[in-house]
């Protein structure tokens, strides 16, 4: 899989089964400098990056069934496909010895894309437009945020954060006992997982509480209303929204925003819900430093 580095606007006559994105930039500073002479010394050099491995899923909905000595079918309604992700980022504060030719530099967060128009050997209109994610694909740190400034021994201290984490946690209940450590990236692409909703009256996996489904979810993220096509991406912004979104859970910032979730929660087993200590969480990730161009 390879990627242009073109702007997204510009994202024109791309390929078939593997489509290069483009890189964007996101909201927040531009880059600058000072016009102050550099000392030798030390620095404080604040540095964040996001990586994001995503896919569209299938929301089915049973509405009815009709069960007889013979056979059982179930007549399901599609109703809407969404995004969920998992998600690799970090911020650090290191304290740097050395002398730049500024004392001062800030330069944004952008974002490269590569996108797939086909998986599990069906398309969904071929050609990804400049707007679109696709199926399935990644959004990764292109540059990262970097803000470099003389050291200050009275407010700077070095952080090391770093989070692998989801956006949905899965949960099996064999031999009555709860188990929320199963690894969300081997049941990532399996629409069945995503269409095996807990409450539903026809749902064909109701008598095996030891299969995985999903018990956690941070919501239906970037949702498009009834089967994908590609030509139903149709605005940038949403795909701002999103990558602003898993920013924002990730600070846990905003009033009653989710969490995202550890890869693997294994301190969750035994409980009803998933416990504080597998949520993710970077206080410090701001989505003001992403940049759109």
């Amino acid at each position: 899989m390879t990627s242009v580095d073109i702007a997204i606007q510009t994202l024109t006559d791309i390929g078939a089964t593997f489509n290069p994105g483009g890189y964007f930039q996101a909201s927040g500073a531009a880059s600058s400098t000072s016009s102050v002479s550099a000392d030798e010394g030390y620095y404080m050099v604040e540095e964040q990056d996001l990586y994001i491995d995503y896919i569209r899923v299938p929301n089915v909905w049973a509405r009815s069934h009709e069960l007889s000595l013979s056979g059982y079918e179930v007549s399901t309604t599609h109703w809407s496909t969404h995004l969920e992700a998992i998600v690799t980022a970090s911020y650090t504060v290191k304290k740097v010895w050395g002398m730049w030719a500024t004392r001062t530099f800030t330069q944004p967060q952008e974002f490269e894309i590569t996108t797939v128009s086909a998986l599990h050997g069906h398309s969904y209109g071929g050609t990804v437009n400049a707007s679109g994610l696709g199926v399935a694909g990644s959004i990764n740190t292109k540059q990262k945020w970097h803000n470099r400034r003389p050291w200050d021994d009275n407010v700077d201290q070095e952080i090391d954060q770093r989070e692998h984490c989801c956006t949905m946690a899965l949960q099996s209940s064999g031999s009555g006992w709860l188990k929320w450590s199963h690894m969300q990236s081997q049941y990532f692409q399996d629409y069945d997982i995503y269409a095996m909703h807990e409450h539903s009256k026809y749902n064909p996996m109701d008598g095996f509480p030891s299969t995985p489904r999903i018990r956690a979810n941070v919501g239906q993220l970037y949702s498009i209303r009834g089967g994908f096509h590609v030509d139903k991406e149709n605005s940038e912004v949403n795909i701002r929204r999103f990558v602003d979104n898993i920013g924002d859970f990730l600070s846990n910032s905003g009033s009653q925003k989710p969490r995202l979730y550890v890869h693997r929660p294994s301190n969750s087993d035994g409980y009803e819900t998933i416990q504080e200590a597998d949520l993710a969480s970077i206080a410090e990730y701001r989505v003001s430093r992403h940049k759109y161009s």
